[in-house]
This record gives structure tokens, sequence and C-alpha cells, in this order.
């Protein structure tokens, strides 16, 4: 095996700080908000398929790739852990020590088939990713339907439409003629100009 000296460090290296991460994720069900150890927990996966990527382990650096990623979305606070996030991590964690003790005993990555975990990875980071940019859709349109609490939504009118409503007829009420009233009112040029109440006897 090439650079056999190199990937027994590498072993060694990532067998403690899976023993590591196996504590970090018991603490992190009770602090789930802890972001140093959330960061301990992802620097470790991140190294782990780092490192595979370079001794071309592609099934180790797919694995903890997946994992990675739904880390990710804890770190950046878009989830929050809760105990199907952690089964599922846990898992991979499992899967990558199984393939390690692989790597270390047969000095390849062995037959195992990590695809429906990778599945499973992928699946609960684009769903939760999916829910909560839904659930920011949501409250976006909420807040532009919003009504007043009389429970009818005001109209609102562009100045065009109001620049272009007609003028509305004055009608004759309580017996007094608009026409006599002491008003400025324009009249069109078919009138002349002349006011009708003035020629009026």
């Amino acid at each position: 095996m090439e650079n056999e000296e190199f990937i027994r460090e590498f072993l060694e290296e990532s067998e403690e700080n899976l023993d590591q991460l196996d504590q970090d994720f018991v603490a992190l069900e009770q602090q789930p908000r802890d972001h140093d150890r959330m960061d301990s927990i992802y620097r470790t996966i991140h190294t782990i398929k780092g490192t595979s990527g370079f001794f071309n382990f592609s099934k180790l650096g797919a694995l903890a790739h997946s994992a990675e990623n739904l880390l990710s979305h804890l770190r950046e606070g878009s989830l929050t852990l809760n105990e199907e996030l952690t089964s599922a991590l846990l898992d991979a964690v499992d899967g990558i020590r199984k393939v390690l003790a692989s790597i270390s005993q047969d000095g390849d990555e062995g037959d195992g088939n990590y695809r429906e975990l990778n599945n499973r990875l992928d699946a609960l980071a684009a769903a939760e990713g999916d829910a909560s940019e839904k659930s920011a859709s949501a409250t976006v349109e909420a807040e532009g339907q919003e009504e007043p609490s009389g429970g009818t939504k005001p109209q609102r009118q562009s100045l065009d439409s109001i620049a272009t409503a007609p003028v509305p007829v004055t009608t004759i009420q309580d017996g007094v003629d608009p026409a006599t009233e002491d008003t400025d009112v324009e009249f069109d040029s078919a009138s002349g100009g002349v006011n009708p109440a003035d020629t009026q006897p």
C-alpha cells in the first residue's frame, strides 16, 4: 500500500478523533447550541473527508462528505439538532469507523455499502433546508397579506386612476340649485363661458 506510513498516521489520528466525537455528540444533545463543540465535530469530519480524498478513499470520502454537509447546516443555524439528526450522524460515525478499520486491516475500504446512509444524510439536509425556506416564505407572505383590525383591506388607488376619474355631476339637494351657489365652476367650450344662472330673469 502506497504512503503506508502516512496512512497509518491518518488512521490513528482519525480513531482518536472519532472517540472524542462520540463524547461530543452526547454532550451536544444536552446543549444543542454549543457552537464550540459543533465546530470541533465539523472539523473532525472535514479533516477525514479531505485526507480520504488525498489517499483516494472514495467510499470514506463520500460518507464523510454527506455527514459534513448535514453538519454545515447545523453550524449555520438553519437546522437544530434533534434525535433524528443525531441518530443519522452517529450512524455516519460508525460507518466511517468501519471503513477505517477495513483500511487498517486489509489495506482497502472493504465491501460495505453506505449509499443508503449517504442518501439518508443528504435527504435530511435537503428536507430541513426546504422547510426553512418554506417557513421564511410563509412569514413574508403572511406579513404582506396582513389586514387591518376591522377586517377590511384598504384599497390603494394609483395616481393615474385618480387623474383620469370622471368628475361627479352635482345634483340639486334640499331645494338648492348648485348653479346659484358662490362656487368656482368650470364651463366647457360649448357654453361659450356663459353661466346659465346669469341669463335667468
